[in-house]
């Protein structure tokens, strides 16, 4: 089931590569849509409390193993906050219990969020875990990483969200 997921995304991109040379003019990046969950340690979190920052929104699941995997990596980015980037990891379909243990463990410590039934992750268009969205500080998504993330992938969207960023301030 993944290596089809995997391939429906690579045909989708390459029709992309191969139509944008067609395209007369540059399509604006999606607006990320607001929405507001539970956060695991109490109380809730918005989209909307980023306004003006760069965010790290990350979908993941206490069942999926690369999340797992990708836990410590993000406790070290979420530690270092480079340029401002603020990060949002929020377990999907995950029990309360489940992901606070694991937050617990890996010592993170930034607001994690909960969407118990997935209605974040289905607005979102998630089709498996995790998957990560790098947004400017004007609410745009510039990218859209989907699979395990390593230290080398996180810092390229870091660069990229504060480029983009640079280059809006810069008009």
């Amino acid at each position: 089931m993944k290596n089809l997921h995997i391939a429906i995304k690579l045909a989708a991109l390459t029709a992309i590569v191969v139509f944008a040379g067609c395209a007369t003019m540059q399509s604006k990046p999606e607006l990320a849509k607001n929405f507001t969950v539970p956060l695991l340690q109490g109380g809730q979190v918005s989209l909307s409390d980023y306004a003006g920052k760069p965010l790290i929104l990350i979908f993941g699941a206490t069942w999926c193993s690369h999340c797992l995997h990708e836990m410590p990596i993000l406790k070290k980015a979420c530690e270092r906050g480079k340029g401002g980037v603020q990060y949002l990891p929020v377990f999907v379909k995950s029990k309360r219990a489940d992901a606070l243990a694991l937050v617990e463990k890996s010592g993170m410590t930034c607001k994690i969020g909960w969407d118990p039934k997935g209605a974040v992750a289905d607005m979102y268009g998630v089709t498996g875990m995790p998957e990560t969205l790098f947004i400017n500080a004007r609410g745009e998504i510039i990218d859209d990483y989907f699979g395990t993330m390593e230290p080398s992938d996180i810092n390229h969207g870091i660069n990229e969200l504060l480029k983009s960023d640079k280059a809006e301030a810069g008009k």
